[in-house]
């Protein structure tokens, strides 16, 4: 019989026996001619890429990570291009994921590696770890640079690695690749104002950019300074060149058609977006599109907890993969907690998601947990920085507490979590008041007192205050608009409105009275009393603060009960009952010693050292002042600091230390600048006046009193108004001529403890 036909070898045949020469692969797809923006970024691309490793033999790795849109494929095919010279055997590129978003298997793109590599179908192996092998063989010898696009993850770029150090590895990833060794990363990051306006003009002409710059200016806003969106926006102009600017900004103004606009020959904003999201587990998913609910520009971590109402550990471990994903932004600056953020146009698709996945109730549950874990935290940093609930006044609404370390963590330091969440609780203010949660939004903005008083954010306060007034009124709830009217007079009083201070404290005091909260009817005439005691009406202001210390000490607020005494008590020195004020100021200390409140504690000290020095008890002004400083210094209260350091001055003026009085006010001075405290400010430039004239400095002390007077004529503070205009008559006089008001300095720092 004729013989049959030669059996067919197993296995793939060895690189070796291919007679054909080795193919050179050129497979990184067209560069881009308007390429720009770049420059630094490429520079260190390249010597990432170029430099040798310390090992001979080991893999140059370098990654470009970024957020979908941002430009990472168009800068690795730029470089790559580039650097054609400089690798004559070729360039690899795939795309490592579909354009359902699902990862490309490392199988197939071997066997598409080893095809463009002269290997033919029949001889590419079956398996991939042999398939690996073949392709480490044959690129051993050859300078190649091997583009990898779109990584999903390590494990699936692992198999596409070369074993020589003569073929480096340009990978792009929304990932961080951090498992990935020996790899040098670069994250791109959104376009500079600058680039954008660059970009627009490289593809629309200068002319018409300087043209219509402020439209330039919004659609580069609009668009997020991402460099997808915007190439997709100048695209769409160069095809219309009769559509001004302006009329593509119009047409991105609406949000919810935003994605829409932002699409241009099959290429869009959105299907980059949604490719990223469908590849999130479930868990991630939900808390990707939940967080689109915060309406703040930046949130903590912690706010993943209540959001997908799992525990904090869990919850911020998802946001971190939203993080790796590139779909949340984090910054991390030195000494404080993260922030992260969602780009503009993710927030558009997240709230898409939002509206396509989640119900009216879903999401109204969802924002009444993360506004209740606000409320919780803001109460517990209160306590915290003032040793209890004293001073305010609290709602039903509920409260939803986070875990203990987590609350250790975020609240290590109260007023500092105060100052960064100001903008974020403001905000949850606003949401609250947007959901009808009349409650939880009144309690929420009175507990906020604490951060406006200390730092002086008085547009805050009011903001805040006038909101929840509004949803309070709206849904009669009376308790609550008595509060906030109580709130709003007390803002008054601190910016010397007393008239309006007078009516909102009155109506508010009568609102307690007809609910039956007596310690908001008690606040509401001890801020009356104050009033009244500005106002030159002393008897009033006695019946005032005595009725009010009966119904605080019934219900046990004891740092309002230090904080009546020690008004009682410079009632009684303005007087001249010396022995009756030392005896009530101290029965005010020993009420706020009981509450544990340093702050208020570190005010009635200054009150008293104001007291000392104004029936001249100078070593006893200076022993009250010097343990006032101690507290002041350790709770960090920069308004108390700059108040007591300005009385240790006038100490120091009075025992004739000239050049430490004058350097004690400079430093109150710098302190109180900081704070934006302006009537502090205006105190201590009366004082450096005083101390100036005093040494005969006259052009000095005339410019001091100049300053302090336009501070005082601008908050309308007509008493020190009136006294600055003295001394500025008196430039010259005896020390001490304007000794007489500074009680009121005292006055003016411990209002602080009135909200």
């Amino acid at each position: 019989p004729a013989p049959g036909p030669a059996a067919a070898p197993e296995g793939p045949a060895p690189a070796a026996a291919f007679d054909e020469p080795p193919a050179v692969p050129r497979l990184l797809p067209g560069a881009i001619a308007d390429f720009t923006g770049r420059d630094e970024l490429l520079a260190r691309l390249r010597a990432g890429l170029e430099e040798a490793a310390e090992t001979p033999y080991a893999l140059r790795i370098v990654a470009i990570t970024g957020k979908g849109g941002v430009g990472k494929t168009t800068l690795a095919v730029h470089l790559g291009h580039s650097l054609a010279n400089r690798f004559p055997d070729g360039q690899m590129f795939a795309k490592l994921r579909g354009p359902s978003a699902q990862p490309i298997l490392p199988t197939r793109i071997l066997e598409r590696f080893l095809r463009s590599l002269g290997i033919p179908g029949p001889a590419v192996p079956s398996s991939i770890e042999e398939r690996a092998e073949l392709f480490r063989n044959l690129v051993a010898d050859r300078r190649m640079l091997i583009v990898l696009d779109d990584a999903i993850d390590e494990e699936q770029v692992r198999w596409l690695l070369p074993g020589s150090s003569n073929c480096p590895v340009l990978i792009t990833s929304r990932s961080r690749l951090a498992g990935l060794e020996g790899t040098s990363s670069v994250r791109i990051d959104v376009f500079s104002t600058e680039q954008a306006l660059q970009l627009l003009s490289r593809i629309l002409g200068d002319d018409r950019i300087h043209s219509e710059m402020s439209s330039a200016l919004l659609l580069i806003k609009q668009c997020g300074n991402l460099a997808l969106a915007l190439r997709i926006v100048a695209a769409r102009l160069a095809a219309r060149p009769h559509w001004p600017l302006s009329k593509m900004v119009a047409r991105l103004g609406d949000e919810t058609q935003r994605l829409d606009e932002l699409t241009h020959g099959g290429v869009g904003v959105r299907a980059g977006l949604a490719m990223a999201y469908q590849g999130l587990p479930p868990d991630a998913q939900r808390l990707f599109r939940r967080l689109s609910m915060l309406e703040a520009a930046e949130f903590a971590g912690w706010v993943a907890a209540p959001l997908l109402d799992v525990a904090a550990t869990e919850a911020e471990d998802t946001l971190e993969f939203l993080v790796d994903a590139q779909l949340v932004d984090v910054e991390v600056v030195k000494g404080s907690r993260p922030r992260y953020r969602l780009h503009d146009l993710v927030r558009v698709y997240s709230q898409e998601c939002l509206a396509e996945h989640e119900s009216t109730v879903e999401r109204a549950a969802v924002l009444g947990r993360v506004l209740s874990t606000w409320l919780f935290l803001v109460e517990e940093a209160h306590r915290r920085a003032y040793g209890g609930d004293h001073t305010l006044i609290h709602g039903q609404a509920p409260r939803l507490p986070l875990e203990q370390p987590v609350i250790d963590r975020e609240l290590a330091d109260p007023i500092q979590w105060f100052e960064d969440e100001r903008a974020s609780l403001i905000t949850a203010v606003r949401q609250a008041a947007g959901a009808g949660l009349d409650e939880l939004c009144w309690d929420l903005a009175l507990t906020l007192v604490t951060l406006f008083e200390m730092y002086g954010y008085f547009d805050d306060w009011r903001t805040t205050h006038e909101i929840a007034l509004a949803v309070t009124q709206h849904n009669d709830n009376r308790r609550g608009r008595a509060a906030m009217l109580y709130s709003l007079g007390t803002l008054h009083m601190f910016q010397y409105e007393l008239d309006e201070a007078h009516g909102r404290l009155g109506l508010a005091g009568e609102l307690f009275r007809r609910v039956g909260d007596l310690h908001g009817e008690g606040l509401a005439l001890r801020n009356l009393a104050f009033v009244d005691r500005i106002q030159g009406r002393l008897d009033e202001a006695m019946t005032g603060y005595e009725k009010a210390l009966a119904m605080l000490r019934e219900v046990n607020d004891s740092t309002a009960e230090a904080h009546v005494l020690s008004n009682m008590a410079q009632i009684h020195l303005d007087r001249g009952l010396i022995a009756e004020g030392k005896r009530t100021m101290a029965d005010g200390l020993a009420a706020v010693e009981r509450s544990g409140n340093r702050r208020v504690r570190a005010q009635i000290l200054c009150r008293l050292g104001e007291a000392n020095l104004q029936i001249g008890e100078v070593t006893e002004a200076e022993y009250a002042f010097t343990r006032a400083l101690e507290t002041v210094r350790s709770v960090g209260d920069p308004v108390g600091e700059c108040y007591v350091l300005r009385g240790l001055a006038i100490v120091r003026w009075r025992q004739g230390s000239h050049d430490a009085a004058y350097e004690m006010l400079e430093q109150a001075m710098a302190i109180a600048t900081r704070a934006h405290e302006y009537l502090a400010i205006g105190r201590i430039r009366l004082s450096l006046g005083e101390v100036a004239a005093d040494r005969g400095r006259h052009a000095c002390a005339r410019e001091h009193f100049a300053a302090a007077l336009e501070i005082f004529e601008r908050m309308r503070a007509t008493r020190w108004r009136e006294q600055t205009l003295r001394l500025m008559d008196e430039v010259g006089a005896a020390p001490g001529s304007g000794e007489a008001a500074d009680d009121d300095a005292a006055a003016a720092y411990a209002r602080a403890s009135s909200g």
